[in-house]
């Protein structure tokens, strides 16, 4: 801070004292003794903005007289500010000087888009507060934030700083299209700033196996080939605004099972064998076989057998009549049912004696079999 004063030119002075002390502390006082061709003096090491009051006394002899008390602050240094996202929506913007000691009034904090300087958020503070929490922002978009500082008539504004909330987490949802695809969409937050998604699919017994596709932001479903019939995935997707992401929870569906080959023979009179061949990688937990008369489809036989069954006999039928087959499997909630398969149980004409046909395709005959 600079004292300055204007000597009356007709008069002797034999030198000045120049004081200033602290406005609200009197006893903190700086003084110097100048010469009486020296009209100015410069006080460093002050606080800023602080407030100080200067005198000057003029000496002659052993006289002396003083000036009137002048009252002036110090300025203000700028102030560095940081801002950093707490979530999707909200924002933290803080602030300090480069010195323990300063005085302030007041703090105002300043938010805008980087994009739309006229969406502006701004708060005034005390100074005892360097802390300040914007909500109800948008996804992923980009902010600057900056602090002016107040102290009595000098205000000083910080630099700009920028930074984005984070992207979203989307609502993903996650469904079986056949046994070896698997359709993944969500449905982004609007409005969001997304730059891009990754989209995630593993096995759910094994997170090593990952399928992965970087999508756009104007995408926002993928379907994912090639996989096991019947088996467990999860899929996630991740969102990217900048350099943050944001994962979205794990969502947990299987594959449908496989359709199963199945065949069907007459075995005697009574009896029918249905057997399926299922794929070699496939994850079943289980198959229903049933067995129902052509023409009767409330006459229903059916067995619910463990995935490593794949033969099931039927007795107790009639002879000579016409029996359809089915093997569905079943996979968590997902079932696929296969063909149905037809076939006739033999006919008995005498021991001995048996009419065909008893397979698939067999003509009228008559075929021996001993007993």
């Amino acid at each position: 801070m600079t004292v300055s004063w204007a000597p009356i030119i007709a008069g002797d002075v034999d030198y000045y004292m120049v004081y200033l002390n602290e406005t609200n502390n009197s006893t903190a006082v700086k003084s110097s003794d100048l010469s009486s061709n020296i009209t100015t003096q410069v006080f460093t090491d002050l606080v800023p903005g602080r407030s100080y009051q200067a005198s000057v006394t003029a000496h002659s002899g052993s006289y002396s007289q003083p000036s009137a008390i002048f009252t002036a602050r110090t300025l203000i240094l700028s102030v560095n500010v940081t801002i950093s996202p707490i979530n999707s929506t909200a924002m933290n913007v803080s602030w300090k000087t480069n010195l323990l000691a300063v005085d302030v009034d007041n703090y105002t904090v300043y938010l805008t888009e980087s994009k739309n300087a006229t969406a502006v958020q701004s708060s005034n503070f005390p100074s005892t507060i360097t802390t300040k929490e914007f909500t109800g922002l948008v996804p992923g978009r980009l902010y600057q934030a900056s602090v002016t500082m107040h102290s009595g008539i000098d205000i000083q504004s910080s630099a700009n700083v920028s930074d984005r909330t984070l992207p979203p987490s989307v609502n993903v949802t996650i469904s079986p299209i056949n046994s070896t695809a698997i359709n993944v969409s969500w449905a982004p937050t609007i409005p969001a700033d997304v730059d891009s998604y990754t989209v995630y699919l593993n096995e759910t017994n094994n997170p090593t196996a990952v399928n992965s596709s970087n999508l756009s932001s104007n995408i926002a479903t993928q379907v994912f080939t090639d996989l096991v019939p019947g088996r467990s995935y999860q899929a996630s997707v991740t969102a990217h605004s900048g350099s943050y992401s944001q994962p979205s929870a794990n969502f947990t569906a299987r594959t449908l099972p496989p359709t199963v080959n199945v065949t069907i023979s007459a075995t005697t009179t009574v009896a029918m064998t249905v057997s399926w061949a299922p794929n070699i990688t496939v994850d079943v937990d289980y198959y229903i076989v049933y067995l129902i008369e052509t023409d009767n489809s409330t006459a229903v036989k059916s067995y619910n057998l463990t995935s490593n069954i794949t033969t099931q006999v039927f007795t107790g039928l009639d002879p000579g009549r016409s029996y359809e087959a089915s093997v569905t499997a079943h996979s968590g909630t997902g079932s696929q049912p296969s063909a149905n398969v037809t076939a006739r149980t033999c006919v008995y004409l005498s021991p001995g004696v048996y009419l065909s046909p008893c397979l698939p395709g067999d003509s009228t005959g008559v075929s021996v079999s001993p007993r």
